[in-house]
């Protein structure tokens, strides 16, 4: 079984888990057993196309950034 490596609790990934959890109708906890203990393929490609998303928008940051 293959562990997470990303930290959800800490930035830029804080929230995603609520995030989830109000999409889908339920408490945060849940979400976290389905990601970590029951490994739920229907949440982590959710928590697969968050982190991405994420990932999108800091690599645009940093180039803004970059160019100012």
């Amino acid at each position: 079984m293959k562990k997470i490596k990303i930290k959800l609790n800490k930035n830029p990934y804080r929230g995603i888990l609520t995030e989830i959890a109000t999409e889908q109708g339920v408490s945060p906890q849940a979400v976290w057993n389905a990601i970590y203990r029951d490994r739920n393929p229907r949440i982590l490609t959710i928590l697969a196309q968050k982190i991405s998303k994420r990932k999108q928008i800091i690599r645009k940051i940093k180039r803004e950034l970059e160019c100012s």
